[in-house]
C-alpha cells in the first residue's frame, strides 16, 4: 500500500509538470511587412525572424526590454518607419543568430533607411523621441553582401545609439552613409567586427555631424572609427571624445575629405597602423593619450598621428595638435610620434616621448609651428631623433633623443629655432641640431644646448649649420663632439 502511494504521487507530479504552460519555451516567428504599430513583448520572446522583416514608413516597431530577436540565415530587419528598441542595463534587447552554434555572419543586418524617423533632442542634447537603440546587443550579423554593409546600417538615418554592444559581426559594426543630420553614438562597446568598428560617410554639409562619446571601440579588423566627408565643406564639427579606441587592425581614428572634427579626451592605443589618420580636413586633436600605435610596416606613416593632404581633393584643411600624451608609437617610415605632410599643422604643449621611426623624425616629422612641447626619448634610424622638419620650433624641451644612423639627434631642420632647451641628445654628428636651409636670415637664437653626444669618429659637431640663419644668443657648452659649432 505504501509503495502504491509513492507511485501514485510520482505519477501526479509528472502530470503537473506536463501540464505547465507552454509559454516557458514559447517563441514567436515573424517575417514580412509590419504595416501597423507593433510591439514585440517579453512574453512573446524570443522572436524568430524566419524571413526579412520590413517596418513600413509611418509605422513604429517597439521592442520591450529583455526581448531576444533571433535571425535565421540571410534574414534581416529593415526600418522605413520608427524603431524603439530601448532596453535597460539589466534587461538588454538581443539581436542575434538563430543557429545552435552562433558565428559571425549567421544573419544579415538591421537597416534604417532614409525614410526612418530620426532621433530628436532637446536644447541640452537629451533624447526626446524618434528611433532609438538603447541597451541593445547586435551580434553575429553581416552575411548579406550589399553596398555599405554593416551589422547596423543607416542610409541618411540618424537614430540615437546608447549603451549598445555591437560585436562579433562579419561586417563593420556600424555603417552610416549619406548623413545630413546629427548622429549620436554614446556609451557603447563596438568590438571584434570584421572591417571598421564605426564608419560614417558623407558628413559634408552645413547640418551634419557625428558625435561618438564615452565608448569602447576595439579589436575590429579594420579601423576603429572612420568619419569621411564628400566634396563640400561641413561647417559643423564632428566630435570623437572620451572613448577608448584600441587594438584595431588599421587606424584608431580616420578623418578625411572635407570634415571638421574635434578629437579629444580619448585613449588611443595599440592600433596596428596609426593612432589617428587625417586627410584633407580641419581637425583639433587635444588632451588624448596616444600610445603604442603603429608598427614596422612600410605603410605605417606616423605611428601616433598622421596628417596630410590627399591627391584626390587637391589639399584642404589644417590640424592643431595640443596637450596630448604621445608615447611609445612606432612608424615603419617617418614620424614615430607625429608625421605631417604638407597640411598646415600647429603642435603645442604635448608630451612626445619614447616614439621611434625607421626613417626620420622619431618624435615629430614635419609641422608648421612646434612650440612648448616636451620631446624626449625618441629615436629615428635616420635623421632627426626628436624633430625632423618644422618651420617654427620654439620653446620646446628636447632631451634624450637619438638619430642612431643620421644627424640631428635633437633637431634636423631649416626652420626658425628659438628659445629651446636641447640637452642629452645623440647622433653620429650634430647630436643637438643639424640646420639646413636655403632661406637666409631665419632665426637660430636663444637656445640652450648642452650635454649632447656625437657618436661618430671625429671630427664631429654639436651644431652643424648649412645655410645663413641669424645665429645669436645661444648657450652651447659641455657637449661631446670635436667642435661645438660647424659652419658648412
Amino acid at each position: 500500500m505504501k509503495t502504491l502511494s509513492r507511485y501514485s504521487i510520482l505519477l501526479f507530479i509528472l502530470f503537473l509538470v506536463s501540464a505547465l504552460p507552454a509559454a516557458v519555451s514559447a517563441s514567436t516567428s515573424v517575417s514580412g511587412i509590419i504595416s501597423s504599430d507593433t510591439t514585440w513583448t517579453l512574453a512573446g520572446s524570443p522572436y524568430i525572424v524566419t524571413g526579412n522583416v520590413l517596418v513600413n514608413s509611418g509605422v513604429t516597431l517597439t521592442i520591450e526590454p529583455g526581448v531576444s530577436v533571433k535571425f535565421d540565415s540571410g534574414t534581416g530587419l529593415q526600418v522605413d518607419g520608427t524603431l524603439i528598441a530601448a532596453g535597460t542595463d539589466t534587461d538588454n534587447i538581443i539581436f542575434t543568430s538563430n543557429q545552435a552554434a552562433p558565428a559571425p555572419g549567421d544573419w544579415g543586418y538591421i537597416f534604417l533607411t532614409e525614410t526612418s524617423t530620426d532621433a530628436t533632442y532637446d536644447a541640452n542634447g537629451n533624447y526626446t523621441g524618434g528611433s532609438i537603440l538603447e541597451y541593445c546587443v547586435i551580434e553575429y550579423a553581416g552575411s548579406v553582401a550589399v553596398n555599405n554593409n554593416g551589422a547596423l546600417r543607416m542610409n541618411n538615418a540618424h537614430p540615437f545609439i546608447n549603451h549598445c554592444t555591437i560585436r562579433d559581426n562579419s561586417a563593420p559594426g556600424i555603417n552610416a552613409f549619406n548623413l545630413d543630420e546629427t548622429l549620436i553614438i554614446t556609451n557603447s562597446n563596438i568590438t571584434n567586427n570584421a572591417d571598421t568598428g564605426v564608419i560614417a560617410r558623407k558628413v559634408s554639409n552645413a547640418t551634419s555631424n557625428v558625435r561618438i562619446t564615452n565608448s569602447s571601440i576595439s579589436n575590429n579588423d579594420g579601423s576603429g572609427v572612420a568619419i569621411l566627408g564628400g566634396s563640400a565643406l561641413n561647417s559643423n564639427s564632428s566630435i570623437i571624445s572620451d572613448n577608448t579606441i584600441t587594438a584595431n587592425t588599421l587606424y584608431g581614428i580616420v578623418v578625411g575629405d572635407y570634415v571638421i572634427a574635434v578629437i579629444s579626451g580619448n585613449t588611443i592605443s595599440d592600433n596596428t597602423t596609426t593612432g589617428i589618420h587625417i586627410i584633407d580636413s580641419e581637425v583639433t586633436i587635444s588632451n588624448n593619450t596616444i600610445i603604442n600605435n603603429g608598427g614596422t610596416s612600410s605603410s605605417s606613416w606616423g605611428g601616433g598621428i598622421y596628417a596630410g593632404y590627399g591627391s584626390s581633393l587637391g589639399g584642404w584643411g589644417s590640424v592643431t595638435i595640443n596637450d596630448n600624451f604621445i608615447d611609445g608609437n612606432t612608424s615603419g617610415r617617418s614620424g614615430g610620434g607625429i608625421l605631417t605632410a604638407g597640411i598646415p599643422t600647429t603642435i603645442y604643449n604635448n608630451t612626445i616621448t619614447n616614439n621611434s621611426a625607421a626613417n626620420a623624425g622619431g618624435g615629430i616629422s614635419g609641422g608648421t609651428t612646434i612650440s612648448g612641447n616636451t620631446i624626449t626619448g625618441n629615436t629615428a634610424s635616420g635623421n632627426g631623433g626628436g624633430i625632423y622638419g618644422g618651420i617654427t620650433i620654439s620653446g620646446n624641451i628636447i632631451t634624450g633623443n637619438t638619430a642612431s644612423a643620421g644627424a640631428g639627434g635633437g633637431i634636423f631642420s631649416g626652420g626658425t629655432i628659438t628659445n629651446n632647451t636641447i640637452t642629452g641628445n645623440s647622433a653620429g654628428t650634430a647630436p643637438a641640431v643639424y640646420y639646413s636651409s636655403k632661406i637666409a636670415d631665419r632665426d637660430f637664437t636663444n637656445n640652450t644646448i648642452t650635454g649632447n653626444t656625437a657618436t661618430r669618429v671625429a671630427p664631429t659637431c654639436t651644431v652643424s649649420i648649412k645655410g645663413n640663419p641669424l645665429f645669436n644668443y645661444n648657450d652651447i657648452f659641455n657637449n661631446t663632439a670635436t667642435y661645438e659649432l660647424c659652419n658648412n
